[in-house]
């Protein structure tokens, strides 16, 4: 099967520094990118187990960020200066409000965020908004947890770019 669908990608233009954003976005998340988070996952038998072990490894904005790649630490060694992190994170809590509905959410969840900078300096925070993502699956019950979870990304996102929601 070949599925074609629109996905709204967002970038917001920060205020701050590559450096002052990366540290907010990590300051904002909870850690679960030390192994602490999915070894502790194995160990769990049940669901009020697993909430305790999310909700103890969220961060402030409500997230937890699963893994880091930093894309300008790689590239120096083909010799290109550049400044680009991507995480995945998510909140595993809020996933499962869409994964009840259909498995196939599980394709698109944690999500990405990019935090770059441009050629001209500009530092900006890139991701793709939680329902478009959604949408290939044609389940109105995903799309409408979707778009709950929609205004808490753009709101954690523009918050950590500077900019309003």
């Amino acid at each position: 099967m070949i599925d074609e669908y629109v996905v709204k990608h967002c970038e917001h233009v920060c205020t701050k520094s590559f450096e002052e954003v990366v540290e907010a976005f990590e300051a904002a998340v909870g850690d679960g990118d030390d192994g602490k988070f999915l070894n502790g996952m194995k160990a769990l038998s049940r669901a009020d187990d697993w909430e305790r072990l999310c909700k103890a490894s969220f961060g402030p904005s409500g997230f937890l960020h699963v893994l880091t790649f930093d894309h300008g630490h790689w590239l120096k060694l083909y010799g290109i200066e550049a400044k680009a992190k991507q995480y995945t994170y998510g909140n595993p809590l809020l996933a499962h409000t869409m994964i009840k509905h259909d498995i196939g959410v599980c394709f698109q969840v944690p999500f990405h965020v990019l935090i770059y900078e441009t050629g001209e300096g500009e530092v900006r925070i890139a991701y793709d908004l939680p329902s478009t993502l959604m949408a290939r699956l044609h389940n109105d019950e995903v799309d409408e947890a979707a778009r709950q979870i929609d205004p808490k990304v753009i709101a954690f996102v523009a918050g950590l770019a500077g900019a309003a929601a």
